[in-house]
């Protein structure tokens, strides 16, 4: 199927999103041709981090950046915060995304910022 692309499967990824007319993503989803070992010749040894901004005016939630040189696969942050992250293992393209830390009782900006972690798949394979 890739063929006439000229796209090999060990160095493409299938993105799928649903949007609104206004631009509103309503789904993402993505699905890997080839296993994440089989995609290291094509992945760039991508440097991933994330910044914590302010909080939201009803103190719930607040923006977390993330910022990567290269493109990343299954990006993943995790904080000893009491919280979720509105997406959580996605793959990143270079550039920026912001997504959201969702607290789960008093927002703790300060042990969120303590410790945030940035993982991606590079960083093990």
């Amino acid at each position: 199927v890739l063929a006439p692309l000229g796209t090999a499967p060990n160095q493409a990824v299938l993105l799928t999103e649903l949007s609104l007319a206004d631009g509103t993503v309503q789904y993402s989803s993505f699905e890997l041709l080839a296993t994440p070992a089989a995609m290291l010749g094509a992945l760039p040894k991508a440097t991933v981090s994330a910044t914590v901004g302010s909080p939201s005016g009803d103190g719930t939630s607040v923006p977390v950046t993330v910022s990567a040189d290269g493109a990343a696969l299954f990006v993943g942050l995790t904080t000893a915060a009491h919280g979720r992250f509105s997406r959580n293992f996605f793959i990143m393209p270079q550039g920026q995304v912001v997504v959201e830390f969702i607290a789960f009782g008093a927002l703790d900006t300060a042990t969120l910022k303590a410790t945030l972690r940035v993982e991606h798949v590079r960083g093990y394979l």
